[in-house]
């Protein structure tokens, strides 16, 4: 595995522990209604989580904080798919 996917990674790691460091005890419910966002795009558009992180993130207007969220919200998502395979 080249060093890309791994760098990529962990920067998604750290931006979702630096969101829920920040909203502490209201991470589940602020990050539940943005991985039920990524859900819904993923069945409109039959495409996988980072494909539609990808996108979103590509689009203008989103905040930095915003960013965070959703990448937060796509480590979230992932890691329970990865749960539900094993």
């Amino acid at each position: 595995m080249s060093a890309q996917p791994v760098k990529i990674a962990a920067m998604m790691y750290e931006s979702r522990d630096s969101i829920k460091g920040l909203l502490g005890d209201r991470y589940p419910g602020v990050i539940g209604k943005w991985v039920d966002m990524l859900r819904k795009m993923e069945d409109s558009h039959g495409q996988s989580t980072l494909d539609v992180l990808r996108l979103m993130l590509l689009r203008a207007g989103m905040t930095g904080a915003e960013q965070l969220i959703l990448t937060a919200a796509a480590v979230e998502r992932i890691e329970a798919d990865a749960g539900d395979q094993s």
